[in-house]
């Protein structure tokens, strides 16, 4: 492949073997997904490629990358440290960093990355099917918040296996060969169904029914065909909330919280929470929009304002990046993750090929997540998946880019 064939033959086997343990690692614990990914970043550094590797570090989407992290940088001599100030510039940067050195990757890299991902699911649904239908399997392993939901860990896994059927439904529109095509067809329904029977994370819920539909938008590009595609979504979505007790009581408990909290102010919830803190983080952001309260502020002001509800009060974050943005750095903050995630959805939508079909649905779940979670806050919760998102987006100047790929619509 172009790029890839200045590697010699072990370093090509090391950086195969290092790309598939870090797609195989987004179900594994935090730690590992950190040892993976950094062994990864360094073998791609340090080993000798394509020296066009790095061109796309000159390409203009990487301002957009580590604009966030320069903005929280800047406020700190604007405002000062907070409590969490030098937390939230760690994870600022390695969001960045993450992001940057999943777009230098070769086309080789980016396949076994995919089929470590692919591995690591499938492993993780017959671990899930087993312990939930079969025997329960002992909970002190690797795999312990595949098997119980336990905060953002277990969430994380769930929004990952979403993640990955949405990916599947794509590539089973653009395979090659009915065999695989079908294989696809089974790994999404099987996928679909152990999160929408199993999972008790809204955010994977609504991956679930929004990439099915992003993917049939990308494919199809037309009216007719979004009319159908938002049909189908549609149906989908009903087949969902019949066939799953789960997702029913789930979205019923969340109603249940909405209602109580803007009755009666009840925010111990978890969606009622979530509200509370997005309302908080709204109002801050209006009341300093220019250059916010400061970067790692939110929990000294959500603590004092939670003093009430001591059961939330240690939340360290609104549960939505874009708001978190913008309380902390004010409006251009929340711009600034706006436009970053606004880049990568139109180049992948430019490229109409097989990765930008992967790499708009996954971006679409990032872009999900980011509003109900906090992917570029936590690493648990999003580290693996904006890893998938960029290893996925291929840049026109990217080591491996192919002019002449197939488009996804001959």
């Amino acid at each position: 492949m172009p790029g890839d064939a200045y590697l010699n033959p072990p370093a090509s086997t090391w950086l195969k073997a290092l790309a598939f343990l870090s797609g195989f690692a987004a179900f594994l614990p935090i730690g590992l997904v950190y040892l993976t990914w950094i062994a990864f970043a360094i073998a791609t550094i340090i080993i000798p490629g394509d020296p066009q590797k790095y061109k796309p570090l000159r390409h203009k989407i990487i301002i957009l990358i580590f604009l966030p992290a320069l903005l929280a940088t800047a406020s700190i001599f604007i405002h000062g440290p907070h409590e969490q100030t030098a937390t939230r510039i760690f994870h600022a940067y390695r969001s960045g960093l993450v992001i940057a050195i999943g777009l230098i990757v070769f086309q080789m890299q980016r396949e076994w990355v995919l089929k470590g991902l692919f591995t690591g699911s499938s492993l993780a649904l017959i671990i899930i099917i087993i312990h939930r239908v079969i025997i329960d399997l002992p909970l002190a392993s690797p795999f312990y918040h595949l098997l119980h939901s336990d905060g953002n860990a277990s969430s994380q896994k769930m929004i990952m296996l979403a993640t990955v059927s949405g990916m599947a439904f794509w590539l089973m529109f653009i395979a090659k060969g009915r065999k695989i095509q079908l294989l696809y067809l089974v790994f999404w329904l099987v996928s679909a169904c152990t999160v929408a029977l199993h999972s008790i994370s809204r955010n994977a819920y609504l991956i679930l029914l929004a990439l099915p539909l992003a993917a049939l938008i990308y494919r199809y590009r037309h009216p007719k065909g979004i009319s159908i595609a938002v049909a189908l979504s549609m149906a989908l979505g009903l087949a969902v909330w019949v066939g799953s007790d789960t997702v029913r009581s789930r979205s019923h408990d969340a109603i249940n919280e909405i209602q109580s909290f803007l009755e009666n102010g009840n925010y111990i919830g978890s969606t009622s929470a979530r509200a509370r803190m997005m309302l908080e983080a709204t109002t801050q952001m209006l009341n300093n929009p220019l250059t916010g309260t400061g970067t790692g502020s939110w929990l000294e002001h959500w603590r004092e304002k939670a003093r009430d509800a001591p059961e939330v009060a240690g939340l360290n974050n609104p549960h939505n990046d874009y708001l978190l943005a913008g309380m902390e750095n004010g409006i251009p903050g929340l711009l600034a993750l706006v436009g970053l995630l606004g880049a990568f959805l139109y180049v992948n939508w430019k490229n109409n090929d097989h990765w930008g079909g992967l790499g708009f649905v996954v971006t679409i779940s990032v872009i999900i997540t980011a509003a109900v979670n906090a992917p570029f806050r936590d690493a648990v919760m999003g580290m693996a998946l904006t890893w998938i998102m960029a290893v996925c987006t291929r840049l026109p100047s990217s080591s491996g880019y192919d002019v002449h790929s197939r488009p996804c619509r001959e």
